[in-house]
């Protein structure tokens, strides 16, 4: 998920919002933003290990980098 301009609070309230018209599922996810000097290479590796950060903590995570 990209979120242009949102902190690491609102990327967090995006990722854990409810949405009643949806299946339930269970998903883990991996949350980053932005830091100076970032390209997208370190954005999507940074990201990445916060995804498997999340797997490795168990279902329905949310891990910050």
């Amino acid at each position: 998920m990209v979120s242009q301009g949102a902190d690491a609070n609102a990327a967090r309230a995006l990722a854990t919002g409810r949405y009643p018209e949806a299946e339930p599922m269970i998903v883990s996810i991996g949350v980053v933003c932005m830091r100076e000097g970032d390209t997208l290479d370190s954005l999507i590796s940074r990201a990445d290990e916060a995804l498997y950060a999340a797997k490795r903590a168990g279902r329905n995570a949310i891990w910050q980098s």
